[in-house]
C-alpha cells in the first residue's frame, strides 16, 4: 500500500507491516504521518509552519527509505519523528533549517530546566539531544557521519551513576507472582512462562515475544535460549528457573507442532502476541499478591 499524504510526496507504508509488532510502532508510524499531514498534534493545539510542515514530511519519506535499506528500525522512526514535530512546533513559524545559535540555546534550556526540576530523565533529555541533531542534520544535508557545527553550542550533561535497585522483590515474591499469573486458561501458563522467562534472563518483554520456535532447545538441565529482535543486541542465553514453565507452555501451545519459524509464545491463532496482554497479566498478578513495586519499574 502507498498512501499519498501530500501531493509531492509519497509514503510507501508497506514498511510498518512488519508481523512481529508488540508494541504496535507500525501503526505508531502511520498516525505521527496522518498527524504531521493534517497539521494536529496528539496532546499540543500549536500548528507546525507551512514550511515545518513539509520539511516534516520530507524527513518521515527519507526516514522510510531508511527502514527499506535496513538502516532504521520502526521504533527510531517513531522517536524520531515524534520529537521532531514537538522541536519544530517550539521554534513555531522559524524555518528547521534557519534556527540560530541563539534559538536553538532557547530549546535547549527548557529541556534542561525539565531535566533539573525532574520532570524528565537523562534518557529522555538525551534522546531530545539526539533527535533534534538527526532533523537538523537532514534539512541542512549533512551526512550521519558527520558533526552539526550548530550542535556544538548545547551541553548534554553526563549521565548520572546508576544506583542499585534498592530493596528488590524477592525470589520468594517474584515465585508468589508468577503463581499469581496462573488461571484455569491454558494461556495463563503462556503468561507465567514469559514473566518467568523475564526473571531468569533480564530480557526485555518484546525480546521473548519475538522468539521462534527454533529459538529454544533443551541441553542437560537447562535450555538455550535466543532472542533474534532486540533493542541492544540479539544473543543467546541459558535458562535455568523457567524451564519447567517453559516446557508446561509447549505442550500447550497452538505452535506446538508448528514450523521452526512459528512464534514460541502465540495467540490461539498461533500469531504473536502483544506487549499490553503480558502487562495486563503482570498488572493482575501484582494486585492479586500485593507484592511491594517499584514506581517506574513495569515488568
Amino acid at each position: 500500500m502507498v498512501l499519498d499524504l501530500n501531493e509531492q510526496i509519497e509514503f510507501d507504508l508497506t514498511v510498518f507491516d512488519v508481523e512481529f509488532d508488540p508494541h504496535h510502532r507500525g501503526l505508531e508510524c502511520v498516525r505521527l504521518i496522518k498527524g504531521i499531514k493534517a497539521n494536529e498534534h496528539f496532546t499540543l493545539t500549536t500548528k507546525l509552519s507551512d514550511y515545518n510542515q513539509q520539511k516534516l514530511l520530507e524527513y518521515s519519506a527519507w526516514m522510510i527509505r531508511k527502514i527499506k535499506r535496513d538502516e532504521l528500525s520502526s521504533s527510531s522512526f517513531e522517536k524520531n519523528l515524534s520529537e521532531g514535530w514537538k522541536t519544530c512546533l517550539f521554534f513555531g513559524d522559524i524555518q528547521i533549517d534557519k534556527v540560530d545559535e541563539a534559538k536553538l540555546k532557547d530549546w535547549w534550556e527548557s529541556q534542561l530546566k525539565r531535566y533539573e526540576e525532574k520532570a524528565i530523565r537523562w534518557g529522555t533529555l538525551r534522546k531530545k539531544f539526539e533527535c533534534c541533531q538527526s532533523i537538523l542534520k537532514f534539512v541542512h544535508g549533512i551526512n550521519n557521519g558527520h558533526k552539526l557545527p550548530l550542535m556544538e553550542c548545547l551541553d548534554l550533561p553526563k549521565q548520572p551513576r546508576r544506583e542499585l535497585f534498592d530493596n528488590p522483590p524477592s525470589q520468594e515474591q517474584v515465585k508468589q507472582l508468577i503463581d499469581a499469573a496462573y488461571s484455569s486458561d491454558k494461556y495463563s501458563l503462556r503468561n507465567q512462562a514469559i514473566l518467568a522467562l523475564a526473571n531468569d534472563t533480564g530480557a526485555r518483554i518484546s525480546e521473548i515475544l519475538s522468539m521462534r520456535n527454533k529459538h529454544i532447545r533443551p541441553e542437560k538441565n537447562y535450555l538455550v535460549v535466543s532472542f533474534p529482535e532486540s533493542k541492544t543486541a540479539p544473543r543467546t542465553v541459558i535458562s535455568y528457573l523457567a524451564k519447567p514453565f517453559l516446557e508446561q507452555w509447549a505442550k500447550v501451545s497452538p505452535n506446538k507442532c508448528a514450523e521452526p519459524e512459528a512464534f514460541f509464545f502465540c495467540k490461539g491463532d498461533g500469531k504473536p502476541i502483544t506487549y499490553a496482554a503480558i502487562k495486563r497479566s503482570f498488572d493482575d498478578a501484582l494486585k492479586r499478591t500485593q507484592i511491594p513495586w517499584k514506581k517506574g519499574k513495569a515488568v
